[in-house]
């Protein structure tokens, strides 16, 4: 069985987090120059929670920001989002193709780390079958290996025989 990302890689698709962050960031604009008053109002007041609908659209603006070159000199949407406000309310279509383009390069770069991932994953795979085993993991310790003649430690004995031909 396949998994929620492999299948959304298959089809070239974000995963619901960021399809999420672009409908909200592309509905924005429509927020900013046609909603009603009370709703801005009753929105500005919440501001402050967590959990609001203000503060969900200013971690998706941070998330833009680093993912967006072109942003950049907006500065950080938490310390400036007047700005962003402004540039928002100024430019609706240029900020909907923005938004866009940002997400169409988030899913290609994660695709390209899903193929990098599994292309690491074919290999070691196929190394297994020929007998070779996985390389060590992180959490396992590796002994260092001493040299004889000065006791200095090496992590592994290819390393130690350069110090040896090198230093005795």
């Amino acid at each position: 069985t396949k998994t929620d990302a492999e299948v959304l890689h298959m089809a070239a698709r974000p995963s619901l987090r960021v399809a999420l962050i672009a409908q909200r960031l592309r509905y924005l604009p429509r927020l900013l120059l046609h909603g009603p008053s009370i709703l801005i109002a009753m929105l500005q007041q919440v501001a402050h929670l967590s959990d609001s609908w203000p503060a969900i659209i200013r971690s998706d603006l941070s998330w833009l920001w680093t993912q967006q070159p072109l942003l950049l000199s907006l500065g950080d949407p938490n310390d400036h989002f007047g700005v962003w406000e402004s540039f928002i309310m100024a430019n609706s279509k240029l900020w909907v193709s923005y938004v866009a383009r940002t997400v169409k390069a988030h899913v290609f770069a994660e695709a390209q780390a899903f193929t990098a991932a599994a292309w690491a994953r074919n290999i070691n795979d196929r190394l297994c079958l020929f007998g070779f085993s996985e390389p060590p993991r992180a959490s396992q310790r590796v002994d260092p290996v001493v040299c004889p003649h000065c006791n200095a430690n090496y992590t592994s004995t290819l390393a130690l025989r350069s110090h040896l031909f090198a230093a005795h």
